[in-house]
């Protein structure tokens, strides 16, 4: 008959161990602590030994569990591996342009992220979310560069370069804002009115601040390159350092694409205020665009100073405080007593 509390005897000197009873079949063995000798090393040899490498090592658990297929771990791979495969794929051979374009669209995905959890659209069409991106970062900024040639708009714009006045901020607002305001809400209401894509104020804020992210990562892009020009004059020159460089670099790739986002938002919420009430539809949309004109004018003027960030700030409240209020103003909009919902449609990103 077996004993069924076996004894251990390491050291004829020492005095008996006795183990626990194994436990039942199915069950996880525990972790009991060995007979220790008077050898270090050989007592961490037997630690070793003991350890359960199957429970915390999984392997199949984890290959059954295929965490790769999960949405949130690809966005954490993307984000995640996107700076490095830059590193490999361009080393020290990386221009510019191409650098500025990747790290650009890089943080506009975040921003994007940022954006869907904010705005809470509801479900939307991949296939409208490129054409409103790939539009204003292509055609849009064609049409801005195009639109400052005309007289009228021409002047406004070299208003901007006059010294601190009144000028200079209408300049800034009418020509700069405005304009700019305009051309990245074209896509949406194109999507809006013509094709009818877009339901809801909250669609319409979501694309027109995925516009206002294409807009200011294609103006980054041009920005980078004349920063790094200036850089390379003023760092031989003694006139700046390269701290400035990465600074500036920084604003305009990460902070001010989003920036643009909450400009175009705003306008794009009354847009989408206008879809609800079409008789009023001119003016919602007149009234959205310069308010977004406006807030984006004053930020410009401000920008050389602390004025810029209390500006920045503002604007990123007033689009939180639109979005936090969408249901009761668009009741009052529509004149029913329950919110109106976002429809859903065929052809949409799967959850």
């Amino acid at each position: 008959m077996t004993d069924p509390n076996p004894t251990v005897v390491v050291d004829p000197s020492s005095p008996p161990v006795t183990l626990p009873p194994p436990p039942p079949d199915g069950t996880v063995t525990p972790l009991v602590p060995l007979p220790r000798s008077e050898r270090p090393i050989q007592n961490l040899i037997d630690d070793f030994k003991a350890l359960p490498f199957e429970v915390l090592f999984p392997v199949q658990r984890w290959l059954g569990d295929q965490p790769w297929k999960m949405r949130w771990v690809q966005a954490l791979l993307f984000f995640a591996l996107f700076p490095l495969s830059l590193a490999y794929l361009w080393g020290r051979d990386a221009e510019i342009h191409n650098a500025a374009w990747a790290i650009g669209t890089y943080f506009a995905l975040l921003w994007g992220y940022v954006l869907w959890l904010l705005v809470q659209p509801g479900t939307l069409k991949r296939r409208n979310l490129l054409i409103t991106g790939t539009f204003t970062a292509i055609v849009g900024v064609l049409l801005v560069l195009l639109l400052q040639e005309l007289p009228f708009i021409s002047v406004l714009y070299d208003a901007t370069e006059w010294s601190f006045s009144p000028l200079r901020l209408v300049g800034f607002v009418v020509g700069v804002g405005l304009v700019e305001e305009a051309v990245k809400l074209l896509p949406v209401f194109w999507l809006a009115v013509k094709l009818r894509e877009i339901r809801t104020p909250r669609e319409a804020a979501f694309y027109a601040g995925i516009s206002g992210l294409a807009f200011g990562v294609a103006e980054a892009v041009a920005y980078s390159i004349s920063y790094t020009d200036l850089n390379t004059i003023g760092m031989a020159y003694g006139v700046v350092g390269s701290g400035n460089y990465v600074i500036m670099e920084f604003l305009r790739l990460i902070s001010l694409p989003f920036l643009h986002c909450v400009f175009s938002g705003i306008a794009g919420y009354y847009l989408g205020l206008s879809l609800l009430a079409p008789g009023r539809r001119t003016a919602l949309v007149l009234l959205g665009l310069g308010v977004a004109a406006t807030i984006h004018g004053f930020y410009n003027f401000f920008s050389g100073g602390w004025l810029g960030l209390l500006v920045a700030g503002t604007a990123i409240l007033v689009f939180v405080a639109y979005l936090r209020s969408a249901e009761h103003i668009t009741q009052h909009i529509t004149g029913q007593d329950h919110p109106v919902q976002a429809e859903l449609s065929a052809q949409e990103i799967p959850a």
